[in-house]
């Protein structure tokens, strides 16, 4: 809960560190498209599900992916995912504890 004190603007909510998940099918390019941007993961990823997350804080993207046979997730790919706002640092004041 925020403390009585916070003010918060909703036409203008921060953008703060931390991630952001996605579940995608690949293509039959070997693509996935997160947010409306193509990233291509590989043709052996075709028809397959892929975890995707977003990293605020470092700006990247990361795939990974889970064979049905296997209790192992894997990091696939790793991508620049360059931000057009200032991500900014979780204010741990606010919070009531």
């Amino acid at each position: 809960m925020l403390k009585n004190a916070a003010e918060i603007d909703l036409d203008k909510l921060p953008l703060t560190e931390g991630q952001v998940h996605f579940i995608r099918q690949v293509d039959t390019e070997g693509q996935i498209n997160v947010l409306n941007e193509d990233f291509k993961v590989g043709e052996e990823f075709i028809s397959e599900y892929v975890w995707s997350t977003v990293c605020t804080g470092k700006q990247k993207m990361e795939a990974y992916y889970r064979a049905q046979d296997q209790n192992v997730v894997m990091l696939i790919k790793e991508f620049d995912h360059t931000l057009s706002v200032e991500v900014e640092h979780i204010r741990n004041d606010i919070w009531k504890t």
